[in-house]
């Protein structure tokens, strides 16, 4: 029995070991949350990530476009909160970021789905303070229902986005 307690108190050490060592290798919610932008000449793609209200260990969001003039003045391209949108706010998800799925409810509406699925891998690069960077990278979901005809996404890609507030 005395070796059986010695066993369990050892492996329990090296699991609280693993345990400190994944979560350092993470990065904390708080370094997720926020505004993150991506800028293409006079157009900006921006993220913006929340707490999940379901789950608080996770993150979800929306993502728009805007073009900027010379005078810094914005004009949506696209936005994928249409909440934000008058008249236009009924029966669309509450965000379209969430764990590492996404949906591009922006892409033309007149001929497909008004919905394209895929997923996110969204990769902190860069975590200094003042100085933090990320992957955005959306692709289509492997397996399950694809709509081959349908559009590319509209948004980019395969970005880094700088975090902005």
């Amino acid at each position: 029995m005395k070796y059986l307690i010695i066993i369990a108190t050892t492996l329990l050490s090296f699991a609280s070991n693993a345990l400190q060592v994944n979560s350092e290798i993470r990065h904390p919610l708080s370094t997720y949350l926020g505004v993150w932008e991506w800028q293409n000449g006079n157009e900006v793609f921006r993220v913006r990530l929340r707490v999940d209200p379901k789950n608080n260990m996770n993150f979800v969001g929306h993502y728009e476009k805007v073009s900027v003039d010379a005078n810094g003045n914005e004009t949506f391209i696209y936005n994928s909160n249409k909440e934000v949108f008058a008249g236009n706010n009924k029966a669309w998800a509450p965000f379209v970021i969430f764990g590492g799925g996404f949906i591009d409810n922006t892409v033309d509406q007149s001929k497909y789905h008004p919905l394209k699925n895929g997923s996110l891998k969204f990769e902190i690069l860069t975590a200094t303070p003042g100085n933090i960077t990320a992957r955005w990278h959306v692709f289509r979901r492997d397996g399950g229902e694809t709509d081959d005809d349908a559009p590319e996404f509209s948004v980019p890609t395969d970005v880094i986005l700088t975090k902005v507030n």
